[in-house]
């Protein structure tokens, strides 16, 4: 885990999925929606100077990954040997090797005014794109190309290649003083 990185909050990843999900085609394409998720949290690293709810992403051949909303995506869909059980999860969404749909109103309470703006804009940019532009588009990132194939990408060196990415870093680092770099 990244030195810099927040904790994983399972609950909110989940209603990320669920936000994004609702305001996409229907039913969402997970690639789209994961693909929201990955821009809307660099967008509020950027703006904001902290990750929507703590994801850690890896470099798959076809662009970065959340992998904590992947997870939940793929026990929704029954193909996961995740351990942890998450019922809220199987009631909020059904979800196959391709689609995603909400079955309830993600909660907007367990999210803040920033995060949805950054969510809504990265749901209007990159929701409808095709499959191809998206994966052109996230492959720009250095951080995702110096992560290897399916390597974890370095969430210091994402945060380096954000605009005024150094500002963002002594930001994360004053916010959490016992937190010291690797």
């Amino acid at each position: 885990m990244s030195q810099l990185a927040q904790k994983f909050d399972q609950r909110k990843a989940l209603h990320v999925l669920l936000y994004v999900a609702s305001r996409l085609p229907h039913p969402a394409n997970i690639y789209n929606v994961l693909k929201c998720i990955w821009f809307a949290d660099r967008e509020h690293l950027e703006q904001y100077g902290r990750q929507i709810y703590g994801e850690t992403y890896f470099a798959p051949e076809h662009g970065p990954v959340p992998s904590g909303a992947y997870d939940i995506v793929k026990y929704a869909a029954g193909r996961s040997s995740w351990d942890l059980r998450f019922p809220e999860a199987l009631e909020a969404m059904n979800a196959n090797n391709t689609e995603v749909t909400a079955r309830i109103e993600p909660d907007l309470d367990l999210l803040s005014r920033s995060e949805l703006i950054c969510l809504t804009n990265a749901a209007r940019k990159y929701g409808k794109l095709s499959f191809g532009k998206l994966k052109t588009l996230s492959h720009q990132s250095k951080a995702f190309r110096n992560a290897g194939p399916n390597g974890e990408i370095n969430l210091e060196e994402l945060i380096r290649e954000l605009h005024d990415g150094k500002a963002i870093e002594r930001h994360i680092l004053d916010r959490h003083p016992g937190v010291a770099r690797a």
